[in-house]
């Protein structure tokens, strides 16, 4: 009989052990679990936000090249670094081009401005590199069928980290359009 009492005592003993271990490993799953819960909390929460921020972004550049389209003002944005032009507006059609007849380096670019302007803006590329300043100069420019457009054109820069200019944007206005006073 003391075999079985001993017997019975080791397993309630053993049994309270265990339950102490299932108390244990439980605490611990239950901590892991929402800790993990958090995580996933948050990481929702960052995609939602980052999924609202580009639809709201899309939207701004919608609306953007909408009222690109619809003034008679033509926008661009100049990449210094890869000497890229980006425009925003029908500037090959305004020139009597057709759509990606004028390529979209500042080179080219100056090959349109008219000869006795052409001074004005070919220092523009190092004056652009160093300044910070907005600019605005007004130029003549020569359209594929020989007339001649005269625009104002306005632009500021895009800084990078260090305040250096590595990107300009600006509009362009064309004066032809303006009515005479």
């Amino acid at each position: 009989m003391s075999a079985k009492i001993n017997l019975e005592k080791e397993l309630k003993q053993r049994c309270t052990e265990l339950e102490k271990q299932v108390k244990y490993y439980k605490n611990i799953a239950q901590q892991t679990g929402q800790k993990r819960l958090r995580e996933v909390e948050m990481l929702n929460n960052f995609i939602a936000e980052r999924k609202k921020s580009e639809k709201a972004l899309r939207d701004n550049e919608q609306r953007f090249r909408l009222i690109a389209q619809s003034t008679n003002d033509i926008f661009y944005e100049w990449d210094i670094e890869s000497n890229t032009l980006q425009w925003f507006g029908n500037i090959d059609s305004t020139l009597g081009y057709k759509t990606g007849e004028i390529k979209h380096t500042f080179e080219n670019w100056l090959r349109l401005i008219h000869p006795d302007d052409r001074h004005l803006l070919e220092d523009t590329f190092l004056l652009h590199k160093e300044s910070i300043k907005p600019v605005e100069y007004s130029y003549r420019v020569r359209c594929k069928d020989g007339s001649i457009r005269y625009w104002n054109d306005n632009s500021s820069p895009v800084l990078d980290q260090e305040g250096k200019s590595n990107k300009w944007v600006g509009g362009i206005s064309d004066l032809m359009d303006l009515p005479p006073y």
